[in-house]
Parts: C-alpha cells; sequence; structure tokens
C-alpha cells in the first residue's frame, strides 16, 4: 500500500505540477478557483485511491483462494493527504513560497518557526529551573 501511495503522490503532484506550468503560469488560480479544483481533486482522489484498494485485495484473495475484502473500501485519509499536497502545490494568487517549501513545513512561516523556537527556549529554561 505505501507504494501505491507514493506512485499516486508523484501522480498528484505532477498534476500540480503541470497545471502551474500551463494554466496558472501567466496568472495564478485565485482563490475560488483554488478551492474548487481542490475539492474536485478530493472526489478525484477518493475514487482512485478507493478502486486501488478494492483491486489490491481482489488480488491478494485470488492468490490466497479465500474471498478477503476491506472492511472500508474508501481510502479517506490517503485522499485528505494528497488533497492537502495538491492545494499546497497550487499557485495561487498571493502565494510568495514554493509549494513543495509549504508542504514540508505544513505551512508554517519564518515567524511561526521563530516564535516556536522562543516558546521552547523560554520551556526548557523554565523546566531546568525546577
Amino acid at each position: 500500500m505505501i507504494l501505491d501511495w507514493i506512485l499516486y503522490g508523484l501522480i498528484i503532484w505532477g498534476l500540480a505540477t503541470l497545471l502551474n506550468k500551463t494554466a496558472f503560469k501567466i496568472a495564478p488560480a485565485s482563490r475560488g478557483a483554488a478551492w474548487g479544483l481542490t475539492i474536485l481533486i478530493f472526489f478525484i482522489n477518493i475514487a482512485a485511491l478507493s478502486a486501488v484498494k478494492v483491486f489490491r485485495y481482489q488480488v491478494i484473495s485470488e492468490s490466497v483462494g479465500q474471498s478477503i475484502s476491506p472492511s472500508n473500501p474508501l481510502d479517506m485519509s490517503g485522499a485528505f493527504v494528497f488533497t492537502y499536497s495538491f492545494y499546497l502545490s497550487e499557485n495561487k494568487t498571493g502565494d510568495k513560497r514554493v509549494g513543495i517549501m509549504k508542504l514540508i513545513t505544513f505551512g508554517f512561516t519564518k515567524q511561526h518557526f521563530r516564535v516556536l523556537t522562543i516558546m521552547l527556549r523560554q520551556g526548557i529554561r523554565t523546566f531546568n529551573r525546577c
């Protein structure tokens, strides 16, 4: 299943890159268009990942010789993960950062990291005093 996710993730990343280099190259997508496209991709992700999940169980049940079916054929977690990665990779209006950096940092900015670092330092100092 992890191999399926890696391959599908590459497909989603390729789709976002293709859209950024063609449709959103001249003018980035507006927030409404980005959200609309993300919702569409979410439903496509549910259908594609669920089909792969059911197909994988069919192949396993044929090789074992016993009927095996998934308890939940919908792969919602994968759909959320790949939809989120697609949304972060889209070239949207007002985006200043590269999409892959937003994916790696989960949308945090430098200011967020500075605040977290200060909070951690103060917490560690307080803990050391105890």
